[in-house]
């Protein structure tokens, strides 16, 4: 037997429409949340439960996380253990008596940013990845120069090497006697 104010809370609670009807949760259902090991504190996992959608046999019941990053980053998922505090709220179709329900608990996956946030990070990424590969592509060019470079200097310096030591082989006016002892010195290291 059921009084008029719990067939009418039935009756309410059966018929939900998510057209702005709002229900809190927290006064037919007790929500504890489980952190698992490893993961944030319990002050980073506030939630609020709503209710998205009822039907006769489910209840889709959806979490509002103040820090949805935060939630099951640890070892093992975070787990919310859901319980009806009222145990008159569930009655059997065909008996038509209460029905004690065990608590339900529920494995939080990984969460992930808004799509907003999402979409704001994907753009983020293909701004570094192109200027990655733009620097890469840089450093690139910059090494075939160096290189080339190096071996223009490799060059120069045999050339000077030559020049130096043709003051053996050839005689030399005195100023240019002394210019060549002077690159012959600065080629050997002598100074």
């Amino acid at each position: 037997m059921t009084t008029s104010g719990q067939a009418g809370r039935r009756r309410r609670l059966q018929s939900f429409d998510n057209n702005g009807v709002k229900i809190d949760l927290r006064k037919f259902m007790d929500f504890t949340l489980v952190p698992g090991v490893d993961g944030a504190s319990p002050e980073k996992l506030r939630f609020d439960p709503f209710l998205s959608g009822f039907g006769g046999t489910e209840m889709i019941i959806q979490f509002n996380f103040e820090n949805p990053l935060e939630v099951s980053v640890g070892s093992t998922k975070d787990r919310i253990v859901a319980r009806f505090t009222d145990p008159r709220l569930l009655i059997d179709t065909e008996t038509g008596m209460f029905i004690q329900s065990p608590p339900m608990i529920t494995e939080l996956p990984r969460m992930f940013m808004s799509d907003n946030g999402t979409e704001v990070l994907m753009a983020s990424c293909n701004v570094v990845a192109s200027a990655t590969n733009t620097m890469l592509v840089l450093f690139i060019i910059i090494g075939f120069s160096l290189v080339a470079m190096t071996k223009s200097i490799w060059q120069f310096i045999n050339l000077v090497q030559i020049m130096a030591y043709l003051k053996y082989f050839v005689e030399w006016p005195a100023n240019t006697k002394l210019g060549l002892e002077c690159l012959d010195y600065s080629v050997s290291g002598r100074l």
